[in-house]
């Protein structure tokens, strides 16, 4: 047998062409579907060898990331800058036009307080409405409320249509504040969320440090309601603003989130899902694309019915996730409400006369602080920001105590606006980034309720207690709170690691 096979090839090199291959002459060809179907164990051996391969350069080169400072998102920043302008002025300049009327201080602080009430009672409402039945309804016809509660406020001196006008105010603030952080939580790509939220927040410190003292300039040239009606005016570009915003769908409980798919396609990539469905629908056999899958009829069945409308219940209006945050900032916020009612008073009693400085050199602080730990939030996770932010708080309590120059005021503020901006930014991530899509709207408002109660619970506390004490114990006692809220989170909160 090995001499014919000698022959063989003798006679193939003298012919001068080429032997042909034992394996090139198999029977029948298989169909072109079949040869392009690879077996399960060829497959598995592919897998094995490309996994053994090192990885080529194009595999290695990291994705860009996801854009943040996108058009939408300059739109509900600016518009949020906007809005807290407005909101921002009316009270420092209401009670002088309400003591120019004759009004009690008693009644000057329950003009002043009402907005943050009835604040508390409209947010679990609006929430839920955000979540089922959209952002752009809400935001504007809470810009709409705003303006309408606005522009009338100093046209009746009379303290009664005062009240319902603070009161509706309230109302409708609930509404635009809610709506206008939900969409930016929409529009920011996920895993830079702590960054994003740290700047789109820096539109409302920015906010606090200009338009009270604005205000109040202009109260000494134009009327009160000349101020009230340019805060109207305000409300009105905030609203043309929100015109231009593309909002996401309403998406119901149980349908797929698409922020993950949206952050993949910012960065380059395909989503993993569309990569399998390719690659399953690569393996189908062509004689079966005809066949209609049981499962696509009754999808379609599914599709083709109306959704029952959700039921607006306690679950539906509170988001569980947000709980906890939102306990940690009630406390953090009585801190900030007391030293927003008292810290003029404590500076007049200590003989500072430029005690107003105090909160210009707070707001600059915030302003820079909350972009950078907004940041570090996405990059290292919750706890340092968070034990940093408190304990700086707590520290700047006790230099408050203890001042008795601008100079040690001055820091004080510096130390406090760092520790705000490290913890609210925190804060207000680990609330909303791990939260669905679908129910960012209910965290939103539950972790904001636990905000404006911490600021109205603070201004009625450090009012007790400075009555009680003085002013000379009132900071000690408020250092206080940013230790339990420390406690609160070493305790419960340690395990969220980072907004996932």
């Amino acid at each position: 047998m090995t001499e014919n096979k000698l022959k063989s090839t003798d006679v193939w090199a003298q012919s001068g062409e080429a032997e042909p291959s034992e394996q090139a002459t198999p029977g029948p060809q298989l169909p072109s579907s079949e040869q392009a179907t690879p077996t399960p164990q060829s497959s598995s051996t592919e897998q094995k060898a490309l996994s053994s391969q090192p990885p080529s350069s194009e595999e290695t080169t990291p994705t860009s990331r996801p854009a943040l400072w996108t058009r939408d998102f300059i739109l509900i920043t600016g518009c949020n800058l906007l809005i807290f302008l407005s909101f921002h002025s009316v009270p420092a300049v209401l009670p002088v036009y309400l003591s120019g009327l004759g009004v009690g201080p008693d009644l000057i602080g329950l003009a002043v307080s009402l907005t943050t009430l009835t604040v508390v009672i409209s947010r679990p409402f609006v929430g839920a409405g955000i979540d089922h039945i959209g952002r752009r309804v809400f935001l504007l016809l809470g810009l709409a409320g705003l303006g309408l509660t606005l522009g009338p406020l100093g046209m009746v001196p009379a303290i009664g249509f005062v009240l319902a006008m603070r009161f509706l105010h309230g109302v409708a603030w609930g509404s635009a504040n809610t709506a206008s952080t939900t969409i930016a939580a929409d529009v920011i790509p996920h895993s830079r969320f702590g960054e994003g939220m740290g700047y789109f927040s820096l539109s409302s410190a920015v906010a606090l440090a200009i338009a009270p003292a604005v205000a109040l300039t202009l109260l000494n040239y134009i009327e009160f309601w000349l101020v009230a009606l340019l805060a109207c005016i305000l409300i009105g570009a905030a609203a043309l603003a929100a015109l231009f915003i593309h909002y996401k769908p309403v998406q119901q409980k149980g349908q797929p989130s698409t922020a993950l798919a949206r952050d993949t396609e910012q960065a380059g990539e395909k989503p993993v899902e569309s990569v399998q469905a390719t690659s399953k629908k690569s393996a189908i056999p062509a004689h079966a694309a005809s066949i209609k899958p049981v499962e696509s009829v009754q999808a379609a069945s599914k599709k083709s019915a109306k959704p029952s409308s959700p039921k607006m219940s306690l679950a539906a209006m509170f988001e569980v996730k947000a709980v906890l945050p939102g306990v940690m900032v009630l406390f953090v916020n009585m801190v900030y409400g007391a030293v927003n009612t008292f810290m003029a008073l404590t500076g007049y009693d200590r003989g500072i006369s430029d005690i107003a400085m105090f909160f210009v050199f707070y707001a600059v602080a915030v302003m820079f602080s909350r972009p950078f730990f907004g940041k570090l939030v996405d990059r290292r996770g919750y706890a340092l920001p968070i034990v940093l932010g408190l304990l700086c708080d707590s520290t700047a309590m006790a230099l408050v105590n203890m001042s008795t120059s601008l100079e040690l005021f001055l820091v004080a503020a510096v130390v406090f606006g760092v520790g705000q901006g490290c913890v609210l930014s925190a804060l207000q991530t680990m609330a909303i980034a791990n939260v669905p899509f679908e129910r960012r709207g209910a965290a939103t408002s539950t972790f904001f309720i636990f905000f404006d109660l911490g600021i109205g619970l603070g201004a009625i506390a450090s009012g007790l207690v400075a009555n009680q004490l003085g002013f000379s114990s009132l900071y000690i006692v408020f250092a206080v709170l940013p230790l339990v809220a420390l406690g609160i989170y070493l305790i419960f909160g340690r395990r969220r690691g980072r907004a996932t």
